[in-house]
Order: C-alpha cells, then structure tokens, then sequence
C-alpha cells in the first residue's frame, strides 16, 4: 500500500480537489507552473464542462489520486521528486484516472520504451506538435478515443526497443542501480542477488556498451535515461522504481525469516 501524506492545501484561487461534486475532473500535474497552467487552460477549452485542478509534485499527484478518482489524467514526466513514468503506471494500476494522456518532450530511450509498455491514452509530444493542436488531443482522449502524435515524433517513434534488445529484465534492473551509483555489493543488497551474480551481469552490461570503467558505465545510464537526477540532488531510476521497491521488499522479508543462530 502507497504511503499516505498529510494532503497540501490548494491556492484559494484554485478549486479544491477535495471537493467531490465537481464535475468530470481533470488533473493536471506538471513540474512547471507556466507550462502546468498552460496545459490546464488548453483543458478548460476542450472541455468546458469539467473542472480542472492542477499540481506541481509527483507527492501532491499521488495524495491527491489517494482521495478521489479523476475522469482525465494528463502529465508531465519530470517532477522533483519522482518520476512520471512511475507515477503514470501505478496510476494504471491503481485505476485512479479513467483516461491518461501524457504531455512531454522526454525522448531517452528509457521514456520511449517505458511509454510503449504501458497503456495510456495518448501522448502529446511537446517538441513538436504546435501548442494549439494540444486543445484537440485533450478533446479526443477525454471522449474516448485515442490521440499520440503522429511520427516521426521523437517520444513514441523509435521502431526498436534498443534496450530490451540489448538486455535481459535482470541485467536491465542491475543497469539501473548501478547506474545509480551502487557498487556491487550494493547492487546486491538492493536487488536481493549475491555479489558474484551482480558482478557477472556487470560485465555482460559493460561488454554490450562496449564501455571500461565505472564511470562510462554511469554516463551510458544517465544518457540513455536509465538514471535521473532531480535539482534536490535526488537520484531515480524512471520505470523501474516499483519494480526495484518489491524486490527489496522480497528481500527483506527472505532475510527476516531467516533463523537466528
């Protein structure tokens, strides 16, 4: 179960997602606030029936999603403390948004992948699409059907999946904490495997990357979108952080019944 925080007091001007008579919400949560607002007044055109509400933080999203269900989700995939790839799949798996259209000009292979692995609704690809097309795909995702940016839009339209390609889940899992910055022994404790183990798939993963050292190892990580640092200093890891939370927990728990000496 998700951890529950104490719920952020909207802004006076704003309406209050707490309010359960508003009609067909609408969430709109992006790091920026001039592109958050933007966004939220492209979906008071689409949909002038709705009450839109709009959020800054991965943290404010998720205490929000907590409390109510919203008709449309539309998100962004950067936020200071969390990652949108992330908050957008337990939003799927938790059902909290009828609907989810992503807005995002992200386009490392970790995003795309990620994206075609999950089943929104439809992606808005920033860096391309003009800003007045945006009003049309929320209206087409909110009655129902589908809109993603046509290719060669960068985010959605890379025809192979070099990284699945390339790597096996564990070796793709023991990529992204050591990306991270984890030696081996700490890639071990994290994902519950022997440091043997760890250090055989490092050298599968460096031998693939055609990379030597550590150092190269983490600059392919961070470049290919594997890692990501936050202005806080935070380090995550995009799309696998749910994954690597259950193994740790696996872990714990194997290491729990264990019987004392």
């Amino acid at each position: 179960m998700s951890e529950r925080h104490p719920a952020p007091t909207p802004p006076e001007s704003y309406p209050n997602p707490y309010d359960h008579s508003a009609r067909a919400p609408i969430l709109v949560a992006k790091w920026d606030p001039l592109n958050c607002y933007g966004i939220a007044q492209a979906a008071r055109l689409a949909c002038p029936d709705s009450t839109v509400f709009e959020c800054h933080s991965a943290i404010t999203a998720r205490t929000w999603l907590q409390q109510r269900t919203f008709a449309l989700g539309i998100f962004g995939l950067t936020f200071p403390d969390g990652d949108g790839l992330d908050l957008v799949a337990q939003i799927l798996r938790e059902r909290t948004c009828q609907r989810v259209l992503i807005v995002s000009g992200r386009r490392d292979e970790v995003t795309r992948l990620g994206l075609k692995e999950i089943s929104i609704d439809g992606c808005f690809d920033a860096t391309t699409e003009a800003p007045v097309r945006l009003v049309e795909a929320i209206q087409c995702v909110a009655r129902g059907s589908r809109y993603f940016t046509p290719e060669p839009g960068p985010i959605l339209a890379s025809k192979s999946a070099t990284l699945a390609q390339m790597f096996t889940p564990t070796e793709l899992q023991v990529f992204a904490v050591l990306g991270a910055g984890s030696d081996d022994q700490q890639a071990a404790t994290r994902l519950g495997l022997s440091t043997a183990t760890v250090h055989t798939h490092r050298q599968h993963i460096m031998r693939k990357l055609s990379v030597q050292t550590r150092t190269e190892l983490m600059r392919e990580a961070l470049t290919r979108g594997m890692v990501r640092y936050t202005t806080s200093g935070c380090v995550l890891t995009p799309g696998f952080e749910q994954i690597l939370a259950e193994r740790a927990m696996r872990n714990n728990a194997a290491q729990r019944s264990k019987p004392t000496q």
